[in-house]
């Protein structure tokens, strides 16, 4: 299962995952939580040139966003693979 939570900073985001990652770990489960794009590798890498704010050119955000979402997807997948219930902090909406 793949529970992703959107909204705005200060909306409670970081509560809600984790009040549902204690519930889900109180049932058996096994939980980890994401940071979506600051996810893999190449998300990670723009995750910090975001927080930066340098050397992100809009021609490199236009490339490194989709890789940077195929590889949180990638890494998301492991993880289903091994039977863990993944909640993603931000997956898409609010870095457009």
């Amino acid at each position: 299962m793949w529970i992703i939570v959107e909204g705005l900073d200060g909306s409670g985001k970081s509560t809600a995952i984790e009040i549902l990652k204690n519930e889900l770990e109180s049932q058996g489960k096994k939980v980890i939580v994401t940071q979506g794009i600051g996810t893999g590798n190449i998300g990670g890498y723009l995750r910090e040139e975001i927080v930066k704010k340098e050397n992100l050119t809009p021609a490199m955000e236009a490339i490194a966003f989709p890789l940077a979402l195929l590889d949180c997807l990638r890494k998301v997948k492991e993880y289903l693979e091994l039977d863990y219930i993944v909640i993603t902090d931000r997956f898409i909406g609010s870095y457009w």
